[in-house]
């Protein structure tokens, strides 16, 4: 999660300095629409530069959904894995069985029970499973 977080604040950054161009971008379409006759290659030009500038925003916005999808991931990835070593914890505690039949249903009551809660767990599964 810290080397994902570092590379939201490093593409926010990059997002920052890109649009402190903006003004850059605005003043040469101003200065292109004030040309007399504009010649075809001119507009060429004008447009190869306009169509870069989106392009650009276009992949830094893939690029955050990609990011979001890598938060999910990672905090799904994080809950699930928690999840599945309380329940490693809980079977490692049953190592070896009762020999007695009343510690032997206990140990099957409290197995079932155990069980009951693994599928009522089936849900941040299916959940992260879906985000995916």
């Amino acid at each position: 999660m810290e080397s994902l977080q570092h590379h939201v604040v490093s593409h926010k950054e990059f997002e920052r300095q890109v649009q402190s161009h903006e003004p850059e971008i605005g003043q040469v379409k101003n200065l292109f629409n004030n040309i007399p006759q504009k010649t075809p290659k001119e507009q060429a030009k004008l447009d190869k530069v306009l169509d870069q500038w989106d392009r650009i925003w276009t992949f830094s916005s893939y690029y955050v959904e990609r990011l979001k999808t890598v938060e999910i991931t990672l905090t799904g990835l994080e809950e699930v894995t928690t999840v599945v070593t309380e329940f490693e914890m809980k079977l490692a505690a049953y190592d070896s069985m009762p020999s007695d039949m009343d510690n032997l249903r206990k140990a099957h009551d409290d197995l079932m029970t155990l069980e009951a809660e693994i599928e009522s767990k089936q849900v941040i599964y299916r959940d992260y499973i879906h985000r995916l």
